[in-house]
């Protein structure tokens, strides 16, 4: 299956608001896309939990010291794309699963892949049976951009596939103008249908993600990937929907560095304001206990019950890796649910209102 745009519906308001893309028959813009840090989580809880999602997303990590074993040698690319199989194969009841290669910030050297580091990356995504788009990493030319990128999109179009190109949303604004205008020519010959933007903090790039927004008449899906979750009072991709954007997906991270050993240090998603709140933090937002949610992981229940069903392991002991796990299932949920009212919102041609309804989205309605 391949992205269709069928319509696009704006809304009316000049100055603040999202669109509606209508991709195919019922995929409807904006949404949140569940990646490989949701299913990962989904997979780490003691009670089985669906996923029903149109769009899934496919993420493998790449560490800087990853990078050049995986270029030169043959173990690497074998393990790599077996744990990228078996992602994928988890995902299988989504219509549409994109493969993104998460790629160090700094390459070494500072370059970016050429046509061989290129074939590596999209034969990782187009050898797994289920993925069926394909994100094109920022590349070093040979030809040129505009030639270059037509030759990856078209090698994936011959695989069956459809192409996303990447652009990092920290470019110089001119870089990114340019590339961003390149790609978006090829909607026409129907070649492209897609872009990947790496999330870089949006306050900082403003004239990029301005760029985006102005750019938000065109048919072509936004894709945020890798999009922060630690803004304390600010659920980051509810406010880049402001800006145009269709589609977003938490980066991806290993490692137990940022996992929660304590009960005070475990993140929960706050439905009722759009924010990621530690546990005692909430508590205090929200001395009645309620999560205000209904998702398959709170079912209507109190921070006290989600910390019962989903904080011990089978002996008995505070588990604060599992509980995290649970947050994060919990927080595409109901941040996914927030996306549908969002959406209602732009329909109605009132997303300033709905902004403005949540506390931690506010302050984000008075943008210079």
């Amino acid at each position: 299956m391949k992205i269709r745009i069928k319509e696009i519906d704006e809304e009316e308001d000049p100055e603040f608001g999202g669109r509606i893309l209508k991709v195919d028959k019922k995929f409807l813009t904006p949404y949140r896309v569940p990646s490989s840090v949701d299913y990962g989580s989904k997979q780490k809880l003691p009670t089985p939990i669906k996923i029903d999602s149109e769009i899934s997303e496919v993420t493998t990590l790449f560490w800087a010291k990853e990078y050049e074993p995986f270029l030169t040698k043959n173990g690497p690319f074998k393990s790599r794309l077996a744990k990228v199989e078996s992602d994928a194969d988890i995902m299988a009841y989504s219509p549409l699963v994109s493969f993104y290669p998460q790629l160090p910030k700094n390459l070494p050297n500072n370059i970016l892949p050429d046509e061989n580091a290129m074939k590596l990356l999209l034969e990782l995504g187009l050898s797994a049976e289920n993925v069926n788009i394909i994100a094109i990493p920022e590349f070093e030319p040979i030809k040129s951009y505009e030639q270059d990128l037509r030759g990856y999109c078209n090698y994936i179009r011959s695989r069956g596939c459809e192409p996303m190109p990447i652009l990092d949303m920290e470019l110089p604004p001119d870089e990114f103008k340019k590339k961003f205008d390149t790609i978006v020519s090829n909607e026409e010959t129907d070649l492209v249908k897609a872009i990947g933007l790496v999330y870089r903090n949006w306050s900082n790039n403003i004239q990029n993600y301005l760029y985006v927004w102005q750019n938000r008449d065109k048919p072509v899906l936004y894709y945020c990937l890798g999009v922060l979750r630690d803004h304390r009072k600010a659920a980051t991709m509810h406010i880049l929907q402001s800006f145009g954007i269709d589609v977003f997906s938490t980066r991806f991270m290993r490692g137990g560095g940022g996992e929660p050993k304590k009960l005070r240090n475990v993140d929960i998603f706050d439905k009722a304001n759009i924010g990621v709140l530690k546990y005692n933090e909430f508590n205090q937002e929200h001395p009645d206990g309620h999560m205000n949610c209904n998702c398959p992981i709170c079912q209507g229940g109190t921070i006290e019950e989600f910390k019962q069903n989903y904080g011990y392991n089978h002996n008995g002991e505070f588990d604060g890796f599992q509980l995290q796990y649970a947050g994060k299932v919990h927080e595409f949920f109901s941040s996914s649910n927030e996306f549908d009212k969002s959406r209602k919102s732009i329909e109605e041609n009132s997303l300033l209102d709905y902004f403005s309804s949540k506390e931690y989205l506010k302050p984000h309605t008075k943008r210079n």
